[in-house]
């Protein structure tokens, strides 16, 4: 171990979660909509794992909201109900459409 934390060996069980994931749990859980048994269920982590992330993003800042750019969805707009109604041209294949089902 003396010879591991010399060379900057981090030393016991490292984190399940990456910091992504720790972020969005404490995303999710500051929203209120899970509990936390809810959250761990989601994650496939215990109870316990879900309190030490929530310990890990205490002092972490929250992530700006223009951290990711918003989708271009103009390019799908060509398959909205509307535009489809406008071009008399038949609405996508559905799946409950397909005859075995």
């Amino acid at each position: 171990m003396d010879i591991a934390r010399q060379n900057g060996k981090p030393r016991g069980k490292q984190p399940v979660l990456k910091p992504a994931q720790d972020r969005e749990i404490r995303r999710i859980h500051d929203s209120g909509d899970y509990n936390v048994a809810e959250i761990a269920a989601l994650f496939s982590v215990s109870r316990p794992t879900v309190f030490r992330s929530l310990e890990r993003t205490t002092a972490l800042p929250p992530l700006p909201a223009e951290a990711r750019p918003a989708p271009d969805v103009a390019k799908y707009d060509s398959y909205s109900p509307a535009a489809l109604a406008k071009e008399g041209s038949p609405r996508p294949a559905r799946s409950s459409d397909h005859p075995c089902c």
